[in-house]
């Protein structure tokens, strides 16, 4: 879900190819735009009308107006195969997004929406990725070669790759502070925490099965476990 700049709600229906526009102070019936079959994630552009859905069954980038209701336009080619996961630089100016199939990173502008460069990967399952805060750097996780690549979005170039643990599927987050990337093992059960500065792994840490998603809340780092039901709780020193 995301929100527009003047609260309007935007929901991508993943098995109808709709995106409802809802208005949560009323909540009345939505406003409905149709895509395509595989809307899964919307993001709203900073400082633009514009809102990006990326479809991951079809490989393309929806472009749509929410105040109009209506579809502006997409982009469906150069961007990979087998489409996985998006995420806007801090900015917000660029839009990354990982190709499962192709091994990709594609970066595509905002606003307009037209993609400019599409990285070649070393891993293999190009799935999630996360941003640093500087915007300078990106990093994918690949589930299928248990590595993390990181990719120098200033350059527009792969830098280095790193072995993590088995089946990196879940989550990849970046520290507030830009020095540390965490990666969830999926069938290790464990959290990889790999040094930004020198792309090496400082450590593996056990938290449970099957973690899913990371959360940073100043010293702390909060890891969802989907198969053992809780929450590990990580101390940063």
């Amino acid at each position: 879900v995301a929100l527009t700049a003047d609260g309007q709600a935007l929901v991508p229906g993943y098995y109808d190819g709709v995106l409802a526009v809802v208005d949560p102070a009323t909540m009345a019936e939505p406003r409905k735009i149709q895509l395509a079959l595989g809307a899964s994630q919307v993001f709203t552009v900073p400082g633009s009308k514009q809102a990006l859905v990326l479809n991951t069954s079809s490989d393309r980038l929806h472009m749509v107006d929410p105040a109009q209701a209506q579809a502006a336009g997409e982009l469906n080619d150069k961007l990979g195969y087998g489409l996985w996961h998006a995420q806007l630089t801090p900015d917000g100016k660029r839009m990354l997004i990982s190709g499962w199939v192709s091994n990709t990173l594609a970066v595509v502008s905002s606003s307009p929406a037209m993609s400019y460069a599409l990285i070649p990967l070393s891993g293999k399952g190009s799935c999630q990725l996360a941003v640093a805060p500087d915007g300078k750097r990106a990093y994918v996780a690949h589930s299928e070669s248990d590595t993390l690549v990181a990719v120098d979005l200033v350059n527009l170039r792969e830098v280095a790759s790193v072995t993590v643990g088995r089946f990196p599927f879940s989550y990849v987050a970046v520290s507030p502070d830009g020095a540390d990337v965490l990666v969830t093992n999926d069938k290790d059960g464990t959290v990889s925490v790999v040094d930004a500065a020198t792309l090496t792994v400082r450590q593996v840490i056990p938290v449970g099965s099957i973690p899913r998603q990371i959360l940073f809340a100043g010293n702390r780092v909060f890891v969802t476990c989907a198969f053992s039901n809780h929450t590990a709780v990580l101390e940063r020193e």
